[in-house]
Formats: structure tokens, sequence, C-alpha cells
């Protein structure tokens, strides 16, 4: 009896060219990633944790990863789920008062500003993702409701909320500094 041979898909090994496409891919969107999961997370060990997960679950999906721009957008997909799930996680840990330190410092490696990741890491939800899409990631309205699984109307809409929210609250600190 002969073994039937694996005629495609990512059951067996990856191809050389799969490969190698894998790596232009992690050498083109890791950093980014690492930002924008930082930015959503607060917290740049569990950013890169939640990338390397996004990663492990490209190379085991059927993206085709000769298409850099899909495949980065599944990445893009997938990191923000998993943020999303992470940020559950932590609530939930801090509701049932859980012992020890939930994160690691802050994302210091890939903030700049501390003042401005605090009031992003203080929006809610869906405003942290849209603005973090927009301006952290540079994508489009459109873009950020297909990641997002929402309307474009949506995302206008929690853009602005965030903005304003963003913008009361950096307006405030400074003049609380300057007083």
């Amino acid at each position: 009896m002969t073994r039937p041979e694996n005629t495609g898909g990512h059951q067996g090994r990856a191809t050389a060219t799969e490969s190698d496409h894998l790596v232009a891919l992690f050498n083109d969107r890791y950093q980014p990633m690492v930002r924008m999961a930082a930015w959503l997370l607060g917290d740049s060990a569990t950013a890169e944790d939640v990338v390397q997960d996004a990663f492990a679950r490209l190379h085991g999906s059927s993206v085709d990863l000769a298409s850099l721009d899909s495949a980065a957008a599944y990445l893009r997909v997938t990191v923000v789920n998993l943020t999303r799930t992470r940020r559950k996680r932590q609530k939930l840990a801090r509701t049932r008062h859980v012992d020890g330190p939930l994160t690691t410092p802050g994302p210091e490696a890939y903030l700049v500003d501390e003042q401005l990741a605090a009031a992003i890491g203080g929006l809610p939800g869906r405003q942290r993702e849209c603005v973090v899409l927009r301006f952290g990631e540079d994508l489009t309205v459109d873009q950020i409701a297909a990641a997002l699984g929402i309307g474009s109307g949506s995302v206008k809409t929690h853009l602005h909320r965030g903005l304003r929210a963003l913008e009361q609250q950096l307006d405030g600190s400074t003049e609380r500094q300057n007083r």
C-alpha cells in the first residue's frame, strides 16, 4: 500500500517559496504589528507575544503568503482580535483580584509619549482600535472597517469620539501642568 502524496495546502511542510514569503512578511510587518499591539494593549511584552501568536496562526492558515497584502491584512485582523482577547482576560483577572502583576511595564520600546499612551489606553475598546489603526497603521476608514468587521460609518463615529476624548484628556492634562 502506498501513501497518498501531499498535493498542497499547509498540511505538510511549507515549500521554500512559502517560507521565503513568510520570512519576507515577518521582516516587513513584525515591528509595525508589535507597535500596533503595544498601542492597543499598553504593554510591549504582551504585544510581542500576541504578534508571535498571529504569525503562528498565519503560518497554519490557508492564506496565500505570496500575496503580501492579503497576508498582512490577515495578520492585522488576527493581531486586533488577539489583543481584544488579551484585554478581556486582563479585565477578568483584575475583577477576580489575582495576586501579582498582570502585565509587564508599559510599551516604552514602541511608544514615544507616555501621556499619549495613557490617554489612548483610557479609550473604550473600539475607539482605541480605530484610532490606533488609523493613525498608527495609517489605514483608511474602509480598511479599518474590514479589519474590525464593522461598518465605515461606525469607524467614523469611533474615530470622531476617540479623537474628541483624546483632545479633552490631553488638553486637560496640559492645563494642569501649566498651573
